[in-house]
């Protein structure tokens, strides 16, 4: 497993680890259109926040798989 650090505005530090994931073409179109209206950065802050906002709904018990 890869780590990678990035430096963004005012010095904060982001640890990050690349992988490959497989999304349905739907999805991803919806993604690019985010995108391009400006609501995410790029394709993987898409998926980060999705993400990090799936764990704390789990981890607040609102949502259960």
């Amino acid at each position: 497993m890869k780590v990678y650090v990035h430096k963004q505005i005012g010095q904060k530090v982001m640890v990050k680890v690349k992988m490959t994931v497989s999304i349905k073409p739907e999805l991803v179109r919806w993604i690019d259109e985010q995108v391009k209206k400006g609501y995410f950065a790029d394709r993987s802050h898409a998926v980060q926040y999705s993400l990090m906002k799936v764990k704390e709904l789990m981890e607040k018990g609102e949502i259960k798989f």
